[in-house]
């Protein structure tokens, strides 16, 4: 009888032990932002400056925006035209 409540006990423990751990608030998302324009463009400065902003309050700071301009890539106009 006594091992069987130990038992349970150290069973009761561990779930105990392991169900703090899963509910651990989730880290900071990063969302990489990239586009071909320069900093000072219109688009950079009064749509996406101001969306980074607001997805981070509204989210608490759960979600963080970082943007890169000038991203020029592998991926470029001519990667996307059409074969022959």
């Amino acid at each position: 009888m006594k091992q069987s409540k130990r038992c349970l006990v150290l069973t009761a423990t561990v779930i105990a032990l392991c169900a703090g751990t899963s509910f651990a608030a989730p880290e900071a998302v990063t969302l990489k932002v990239a586009h071909f324009l320069p900093p000072g463009s219109t688009f950079h400065q009064k749509n996406l400056i101001p969306w980074c902003d607001k997805i981070g309050k509204e989210s608490g700071g759960r979600l963080k925006c970082q943007l890169y301009f000038h991203a020029v890539g592998r991926f470029t106009c001519s990667t996307f035209r059409p074969g022959p």
